[in-house]
C-alpha cells in the first residue's frame, strides 16, 4: 500500500510556490540528517547518547517549524508527521534513561517534549497508534495507570484497523508490563488485593472476585484478629477496606447488586474509628475514597430499587472537602444534582447542577493548561452538557423562560464533539443531545432542535450513504439503530412543524434505510398526517402533556421516544415557512 493512502483524509492544496519549496526542502534534509545522528547516537555512551538524541530532537523540531510555514499542504503532512513522532520517540528514550538525581531536570523535560509531539501528530492524523503507543509508554512511566491503560487501548484499536503488526506486538509487550502474570505475585495477603484490582481493570471480575473473597476470609478470622471490623491498625483497616470494596465492584460486574452493597457497607463501616482503631486513610485520600465508595453504592442502591439519595449526598460531601480533585467532586454533585431533580426537589437540584458545571469547567481549564488530554477533556465537556440539559429542564419545569434561554446559549457549543471519542461515550453524548433538542423545542428554538438531533443522529452512527449495513451483530449496534430512529423521527417531526416538507421528506427517506424501520416508517408517516398545524396554540399542563405521552407510548416503543416532543410541537406557534 501506498505510503500516501494513510493521508487520504486530507484535501488537496496548492501547489508549493518558490519559496514553500525551499523551506519544504530544508525541512527534508533537517529531517535526514536528524535521522542519521539518532542512528548515531545509538552507539554512544550513555552521556554522549542523551546529547546526541537531545539535538536529533531539535533538529526534527526545527524541521516541523520550517513546514508549518507552507501550512501543512499535502506534501508537507507526511514529512512533518514523521518529524513529530520521530521527536516523540527520542524524547521518550531520553526520558527514559538513568541520568540520576543531577539529570531529572532533563527526564522532566524530556517527557513534556514527549507528551506535547505526541498530541501534536494526533493533530495531523487523530488515530495514529504509534503517537497513542508513545503517550501510554508515558503513562507508564510516570506511574500513572489509568492514562496508560487508556492510550494503551487507543492505540490497540487504531493498530488493528491500520493491520500495523510491530504495534500490535508493542503493544501487547507493554499490556504485560502493566498487568503482570499472576505468577509473579507473592503469596501474602496484600498481593491478593493488588491482583484483584489489576484484574478488575484488565474487566476480569469473576477472577478479580476470588482473590478479594480469599483476602476477606483470611482478614476475617479471630486467629488473625478478625473480623475485619474490629482489626485496629491502619495498614489492615486499608487493606480490608481496599477488598472490601473491590469484591463490591466484582459482585455489581455480574449484576449481584444486593450482593454488592453488603461488601459495601462494610467497606463504609471501616471508615469509622471507634475507641483503640484508626481510620484506614489518611487525608485527602480518605475523603477520595469516601465519596467514590458512596458514588458506587449509590448506583447499587438504584438497582436494587433502594433509596439512594442519602449516598449519593454523603458522596458529594466527601468529594467538596479541601484537596479532593475538582472533576471527582463534579461528577458526586452531578449525580446528586441529577437525583434532586428526579425527586422534584429544584430548589437544591439547581444549585448543586451549577456547581458540577463549574467543577467540569476547572477541570476541563487545568487539563488544557497542562497540555491536555483530548478523551478526558472530551468526557469533562460531555458532563457539562448532560448538567445543561437537567438545568434546562429544571427552568422550564419552573416557568423561568429567561434561565431557559441563558442556559441554551451557554450550553449549544457543547453539542460539538471535540475529538474522536470511543463508541459507547458517542451514544451517551447522542441521548444528551436529543434532551437537549427537546428543551430547545419546548422554547421554541426549532433551528437549534433540528441542529441538535442531527448531531444526535450522526453521533449514533448516521451516515449520509442510502445503503446501511443491515446486520445488527450486538448489543451496541442496536442501541445505535434505536437512537438513529429517534433522532429521525424527531427531526421530522421538528422540520414539519417549521413547514419544511422538503426536509421532512429527507429524514423519512433516511428513516426508511435504516435496518428494520418500517414500521416506525408507517408509524411516523400516520402521526404527520394527524399532526396538528394550527399557530399559537395553548401550551399543554403538565398533567396534559403526561397524558398524551402515555398514549403515544401505548402505539410503540420506536414512536415512544419521540412522543414528548411530538406533543410539545403541537403547542408551538409555527415559524415563517422554509424554502
Amino acid at each position: 500500500m501506498a505510503t500516501w493512502s494513510k493521508w487520504a483524509f486530507l484535501e488537496d492544496d496548492p501547489d508549493l510556490d518558490e519559496e514553500g519549496e525551499a523551506s519544504f526542502s530544508q525541512a527534508k534534509e533537517l529531517r535526514e540528517q536528524a535521522n542519521a545522528l539518532a542512528h548515531h547516537a545509538q552507539s554512544k555512551a550513555l552521556p554522549e547518547r542523551q546529547e546526541c538524541l537531545a539535538q536529533a530532537v531539535t533538529m526534527y523540531c526545527r524541521a516541523d517549524e520550517l513546514l508549518k510555514e507552507n501550512n501543512f499542504n499535502k506534501q508537507a503532512v507526511e514529512v512533518a508527521l514523521q518529524c513529530r513522532l520521530n521527536a516523540a520517540c527520542l524524547a521518550l528514550q531520553v526520558a527514559s534513561m538513568p541520568l540520576g538525581a543531577a539529570g531529572q531536570k532533563q527526564v522532566e523535560q524530556a517527557a513534556e517534549t514527549a507528551h506535547r509531539l505526541a498530541h501534536a501528530a494526533l493533530k495531523l492524523d487523530q488515530k495514529n497508534p504509534h503517537a497513542a503507543l508513545v503517550l501510554a509508554r508515558l503513562g507508564a512511566d510516570q506511574r500513572n495507570a489509568n492514562a496508560a491503560r487508556q492510550w494503551l487501548s487507543a492505540a490497540s484499536q487504531w493498530a488493528k484497523e491500520r493491520n500495523e503488526k510491530d504495534v500490535q506486538n508493542q503493544v501487547a509487550q507493554l499490556e504485560k508490563k502493566l498487568n503482570p502474570e499472576p505468577t509473579s505475585w507473592g503469596q501474602e495477603v496484600p498481593d491478593w488485593v493488588r491482583l484483584g484490582v489489576a484484574l478488575l481493570k484488565q474487566s476480569k471480575p469473576a477472577e478479580a472476585e476470588k482473590l478479594f473473597t480469599r483476602a476477606i476470609e483470611f482478614l476475617d478470622q479471630k486467629e488473625q484478629g478478625g473480623p475485619i471490623e474490629v482489626l485496629s491498625a491502619q495498614a489492615l483497616r486499608s487493606l480490608g477496606f481496599d477488598a472490601l470494596e473491590g469484591l463490591g465492584d466484582c459482585l455489581a460486574a455480574k449484576r449481584d447488586f444486593a450482593g454488592a452493597l453488603r461488601s459495601q457497607r462494610r467497606a463504609a463501616a471501616l471508615l469509622k474509628a471507634p475507641p483503640g482503631t484508626q481510620v484506614p486513610f489518611k487525608e485527602p485520600e480518605f475523603s477520595r475514597r469516601e465519596g467514590l465508595l458512596h458514588l458506587s453504592m449509590g448506583h447499587a442502591a438504584e438497582a436494587s430499587q433502594e433509596e439512594s439519595l442519602p449516598l449519593f449526598r454523603r458522596a458529594a460531601q466527601a468529594l467538596q472537602r479541601p484537596g479532593t480533585d475538582a472533576a471527582l467532586e463534579g461528577t458526586a454533585v452531578l449525580e446528586l444534582g441529577l437525583r434532586l431533580e428526579a425527586a422534584d426537589e429544584s430548589d437544591l437540584a439547581v444549585p448543586a447542577l451549577e456547581r458540577a458545571l463549574e467543577c467540569f469547567k476547572l477541570a476541563q481549564g487545568r487539563l488544557h493548561a497542562g497540555g491536555g488530554d483530548e478523551p478526558e477533556e472530551a468526557k469533562f465537556q460531555r458532563r457539562q452538557l448532560q448538567a445543561q440539559a437537567a438545568l434546562c429542564s429544571l427552568h422550564q419545569m419552573r416557568g423561568d423562560r429567561a434561565a431557559v434561554e441563558e442556559t441554551l446559549d451557554a450550553s449549544r457549543h457543547l453539542l460539538s464533539v471535540p475529538t474522536e471519542v470511543a463508541t459507547a461515550s458517542a451514544l451517551e453524548w447522542a441521548k444528551l443531545c436529543g434532551e437537549w433538542a427537546f428543551g430547545a423545542a419546548k422554547a421554541g428554538r426549532l433551528a437549534d432542535a433540528e441542529e441538535a438531533l442531527l448531531q444526535k443522529w450522526r453521533l449514533a452512527g448516521g451516515k449520509d450513504s442510502e445503503t446501511q449495513d443491515d446486520k445488527v451483530s450486538s448489543e451496541l449496534d442496536a442501541r445505535c439503530l434505536n437512537l438513529q430512529r429517534e433522532a429521525l423521527q424527531s427531526l421530522a417531526l421538528v422540520r414539519q412543524k417549521v413547514q419544511n416538507q422538503a426536509g421532512v421528506e429527507d429524514a423519512m427517506a433516511r428513516l426508511s434505510h435504516a435496518p428494520g424501520a418500517q414500521e416506525d416508517v408507517e408509524k411516523m408517516q400516520q402521526h404527520l398526517r394527524r399532526a396538528p398545524q394550527g399557530r399559537d396554540c395553548k401550551a399543554p399542563s403538565d398533567r396534559s402533556l403526561t397524558e398524551q405521552v402515555q398514549k403515544f407510548a401505548c402505539r410503540g416503543a420506536g414512536l415512544a421516544a419521540v412522543a414528548a416532543l411530538g406533543v410539545v410541537l403541537a403547542y408551538c406557534a409555527t415559524p415563517t415557512p422554509q424554502a
